[in-house]
């Protein structure tokens, strides 16, 4: 769960680095009059589709990580052996009556 805390915001944050390097970049090219406006758009189209496949493997990457925490999580409980008690452990027994 800490790996996708960290992971898939950098995912995301590269992806809106890349976005926005290439509006600045496009921007200028477009004043130039290098570069048209739908050339620009159709690039940034083909970006985030880039882009998309990469945060849907860090979607799956979480759910992998989360369903081997849970897996680890119930095997432990489930393997944990009970702890033997000893006779000053135990309570005293209410339903015998003391001998004296």
């Amino acid at each position: 769960m800490q790996a996708y805390a960290v992971f898939f915001p950098v995912v995301e944050f590269i992806g809106a680095l890349a976005a926005a390097l290439l509006l600045g970049y496009g921007g200028v090219q477009i004043i130039a009059g290098t570069l048209s406006f739908g050339s620009l758009v159709a690039f940034l189209e083909y970006v985030q589709r880039f882009y998309k496949p990469v945060q849907d493997l860090a979607e799956k990457f979480n759910i992998l990580q989360s369903a081997m925490q849970r897996r680890s999580a119930s095997f432990g409980f489930s393997t944990a052996r009970p702890r033997s008690r000893t006779r000053s452990d135990r309570s005293p027994d209410r339903t015998r009556p003391r001998r004296r």
